[in-house]
């Protein structure tokens, strides 16, 4: 029933993130819409305020907000990476390997690199599992005991 309110069409938690594949990851922003976003879930479940952000994700199973903007952002990068359109990948290549810090994509690059602990290489060459179920475990794996039973009661 909750996963239901938080869906929409019923098949992945209802976002308004459009075309954040696009959105620079070290903007201010970002920050803001992810304490309303962690707002609304706490409202739609009817949790108390104070409940701790990193309970939420593991309430409704899913990604963390920032992860999930980072595999976003990682996904559509590496998807321009490897595009039969020489244009796409070009502009890509050319923002990741010319444009670095100058360029949105050469940014987020480096930032879903250092956020998820990947090589440069593996990343431009597409060599990383950037799925949830993969995701979803490292972030478990970075979950304590004591959280885990919090979550379950």
């Amino acid at each position: 029933m909750i996963i239901k309110l938080l869906t929409s069409a019923g098949q992945r938690p209802a976002s308004s993130r459009f075309v954040c594949e696009l959105w620079s990851l070290d903007n201010a922003y970002i920050h803001e819409y992810d304490i309303a976003w962690r707002t609304s879930v706490r409202r739609v479940l009817k949790l108390p305020p104070d409940t701790h952000s990193r309970f939420l994700p593991l309430l409704i199973n899913v990604l963390p907000f920032y992860d999930d903007m980072c595999k976003r952002s990682a996904s559509f990068i590496i998807s321009c990476l490897v595009s039969d359109n020489t244009l796409v990948r070009s502009v890509t290549e050319y923002g990741i390997f010319t444009g670095r810090c100058n360029s949105v994509l050469g940014r987020n690059t480096l930032l879903c690199c250092s956020h998820f602990g990947l090589k440069f290489t593996d990343f431009v060459h597409g060599n990383i599992d950037m799925n949830n179920t993969t995701l979803s475990h490292r972030h478990r794996g970075l979950i304590s005991d004591n959280d885990w039973h919090a979550v379950r009661f």
